[in-house]
């Protein structure tokens, strides 16, 4: 038997600390099975797994589940899997697995997800009648670029150039095979960029900020980026100037 004040960890992982907002992170949960009773004479009636993202969106057809080298599903009836409105993910564990001879095997949940955010963040949790767990968590984030368009002799900020941009990887700007053009959203609260989700329909034209915007600060940034290099091209200048042909 385990007393529930030894307790047992959670350990939660991520395949990526640094990703671009619209791409995908793998997640791993790793636990252990609770005694099915304890040196306090309590038996195990209950044992649900939950997981709580920040700035990230679960895929809840990717989440799998081992127990051991059993693979348990809800069609099974050994478990239940809920996604509530508010994104967080519960793994239930039914009485058929409660009353198996389970303790002390390992469990491994894994699934993907989504990043939704500057910045994301990824707790675990769980609750058993008869062993207590410590809490795994695991934090991300993404870059951003800032562009200021001026008069090269005054100095001046100009205000409404427009921009494509590339996502180049780790690879340098080839003219003839360009690809397309990253597709973003405008934030009118904060006055910047981010690439667009994969459910939502974005514009490929970012410029700087106009007068009467909410910066008037004549700069474009562009938050939620992954590592790598991004070429720039100007589709159309201040009125009065001209195209700058660098990236």
């Amino acid at each position: 038997v385990v007393a529930k004040s030894e307790g047992h960890t959670i350990v939660k992982e991520q395949t990526d600390d640094f990703a671009q907002i619209g791409s995908s992170v793998d997640y791993t949960i790793k636990a252990t099975f609770p005694a099915y009773t304890n040196s306090d004479g309590e038996t195990l009636e209950r044992f649900v797994i939950t997981d709580t993202p920040t700035g990230l969106d679960i895929d809840e057809t990717t989440v799998k589940v081992m127990l051991g080298t059993e693979e348990l599903t809800e069609q099974s009836g050994k478990i239940t899997i809920d996604k509530a409105d508010n994104g967080v993910l519960t793994v239930t564990f039914n009485k058929s697995v409660l009353l198996e001879a389970n303790e002390g095997k390992d469990i491994v949940i894994t699934y993907t997800a989504t990043v939704t955010d500057t910045s994301y963040n990824n707790s675990v949790s769980a609750t058993s009648d008869t062993t207590d767990y410590t809490p795994g968590s695991v934090d991300g984030g993404n870059g951003a670029i800032e562009i200021t368009k001026v008069d090269a002799e005054s100095k001046a900020t100009l205000f409404g150039a427009e921009f494509e941009v590339y996502d180049l990887g780790n690879g340098t700007w080839d003219e003839e095979n360009k690809g397309t053009p990253m597709s973003f959203v405008y934030d009118s609260k904060t006055g910047k960029y981010r690439p667009a989700l994969p459910t939502e329909s974005g514009n490929t034209i970012v410029k700087t900020n106009e007068t009467g915007s909410v910066t008037e600060d004549g700069i474009l940034t562009i938050v939620g980026l992954d590592e790598g290099n991004y070429h720039f091209v100007e589709k159309k200048a201040p009125d009065g100037y001209s195209i700058n042909k660098g990236g």
